[in-house]
């Protein structure tokens, strides 16, 4: 299996590409990540994160109405290219398993972004209104969104008319205005004015007792040092401890991925630089061990003679 984030080009360049490698090994798995695919007017482009969230339209509708556009806090477009490229691949293993034959997969980050958009696709394919940015609300869906109280930042999912009741603002729940959901869309403002002004008599983790209790779908807008030492992220084995080569230990985010019966969780800490250069070219590349010690050697010759340069530039 080779995996690449090349332009288009470079692995053909370097006789790494699927054409090549299935000549020599017709079971081979080839995935590319690239900005925009391997076909297509835009193939050439150099593209990152950013690139793809502005050409999808994620931009447009991210942030605050009426404020400039704002890019999410996670790298989105990377994150899904490389979720999308692992599902390719476990489709080609399948494949694979039932026919002997490997498989290309080609995934452009700009390709996994628009996909991840379809509500926003489909509510502008079916109504032809372009989608605005609403913050955290929801286009159709009231309440849905990030609240304020006297000490705090909560959010609030769909609750509604239960939301009213522990809230104390029972006269919402027969107001025409909020009665039904299209309703609640069209008088968004005086909607959120509203349950926005009762959040602020109390703390945030007062209310969310109380939701909790009640069923509501709510939780704090938690930073990320607490998000790490949260009870369910703690129990769900999402932040790991690991000891390191140089001594003491490192904290790294864990695997979402929970299937108890087949995965065992064993982490290693991020390797050194060149820590495992050893075991590559003896184990994986077979170099005999005369070949090892003069590329070790050149490897020395260099780094000093990189050294002695800096010394005269300065």
């Amino acid at each position: 299996m080779v995996w690449d984030n090349f332009r288009p080009g470079v692995m053909e360049r370097l006789r790494l590409d699927y054409e090549t490698l299935r000549k020599i090994n017709r079971r081979i798995i080839c995935c590319s990540i690239s900005g925009f695919g391997q076909t297509g007017p835009y193939r050439e482009r150099s593209a990152v994160d950013l690139i793809a969230l502005g050409l999808s339209g994620l931009l447009s509708v991210t942030g605050e109405p009426g404020g400039p556009p704002i890019r999410p806090g996670a790298p989105e477009a990377d994150l899904w290219g490389g979720s999308f490229g692992a599902h390719g691949v476990m489709a080609a293993l399948y494949q694979r398993e039932r026919t002997g034959e490997g498989q290309r997969v080609d995934i452009g980050l700009l390709d996994g972004q628009v996909s991840t958009l379809t509500y926003f696709f489909s509510y502008y394919f079916c109504s032809g209104e372009v989608p605005q940015p609403l913050g955290t609300s929801h286009m159709s869906v009231i309440p849905f969104r990030a609240y304020n109280t006297r000490e705090g930042w909560l959010v609030i999912g769909p609750s509604w008319p239960r939301l009213a009741r522990v809230l104390g603002l029972d006269w919402m729940i027969d107001d025409p205005r909020f009665v039904e959901k299209e309703a609640r869309v069209v008088n968004r403002q005086a909607f959120d004015e509203a349950i926005q002004r009762r959040l602020m008599d109390e703390k945030a983790e007062d209310w969310l007792e109380l939701f909790y209790a009640e069923d509501i779908a709510a939780a704090p807008v938690n930073t990320i040092d607490r998000a790490a030492v949260d009870a369910q992220v703690q129990h769900r084995n999402m932040v790991v401890h690991i000891p390191h080569l140089l001594g003491g230990e490192v904290r790294l985010v864990g695997n979402p991925i929970k299937m108890p019966d087949s995965i065992i969780e064993d982490y290693t800490a991020p390797p050194l630089l060149g820590q495992h250069n050893e075991e590559i070219l003896s184990g994986l590349l077979h170099y005999p061990a005369e070949k090892i010690k003069r590329l070790r050697q050149e490897e020395d010759d260099h780094r000093e003679e990189l050294v002695i340069r800096l010394d005269k530039a300065k």
